[in-house]
């Protein structure tokens, strides 16, 4: 389900004229790790603490073209 709905994103991403995406993930959700992974998303070397939780999050770039 989680790949279909990236599978989306892309898609609709693309129509908009976008080159790349890029998101935030909580450093510990190893799951959703995967799946972006998985998804040809890239993790980056960046990350930053979460204003309200603490918790590390990690970003991720994915290049659409």
């Amino acid at each position: 389900m989680a790949s279909g709905l990236l599978t989306e994103v892309d898609a609709d991403a693309r129509a908009l004229g976008f080159d790349a995406l890029e998101l935030w993930v909580i450093d510990d959700n190893q799951r959703a790790i995967a799946v972006y992974e998985r998804s040809g998303w890239v993790r980056t070397k960046q990350s930053k603490r979460d204003a309200s939780s603490s918790r590390l999050e990690r970003r991720f770039v994915k290049q659409l073209n």
